[in-house]
């Protein structure tokens, strides 16, 4: 069994929710939509697979402000998109991380890593102001 984090809002047609994982092997067959979060562009999918790569899982407890961060995403479709910056601030009791990393459209349900490649939050919204 696995999980995939996904973008949710380009994806939902008719009801449902379709996603290209890109690490999740043909072989895999795609169970459910496990959890779609009501206020974020965000989607927990279901597979059934064996031996596929995967992020461990770290914990924004003890992140503090000014922590280096990554985030890998696939804005446009150009996947392995690397950016990096700093946690800037933590917002609504910590319910949300303020980053400084450049976060492009399409890149909602990327991993924030912390420095040891653990994820400590997925990018779920950009604010962009002129």
């Amino acid at each position: 069994m696995a999980f995939a984090i996904s973008s949710a809002r380009p994806k939902r047609a008719s009801g449902t929710i379709c996603a290209k994982c890109a690490f999740i092997p043909s072989a895999s067959s795609f169970e459910r939509v496990d959890f779609v979060a009501p206020n974020a562009d965000l989607a927990i999918l279901k597979f059934f697979a064996v031996d596929v790569p995967y992020l461990r899982l770290g914990s924004s407890q003890s992140a503090v402000e000014g922590q280096h961060i990554l985030v890998i995403g696939n804005p446009g479709g150009l996947q392995g998109t690397v950016s990096d910056g700093l946690i800037s601030a933590f917002r609504e009791d910590r319910s949300y991380m303020q980053i400084t990393a450049p976060i492009s459209t399409g890149s909602s349900g990327s991993p924030v890593l912390d420095e040891e490649g653990k994820v400590i939050g997925v990018a779920v919204s950009q604010i962009v102001e002129g």
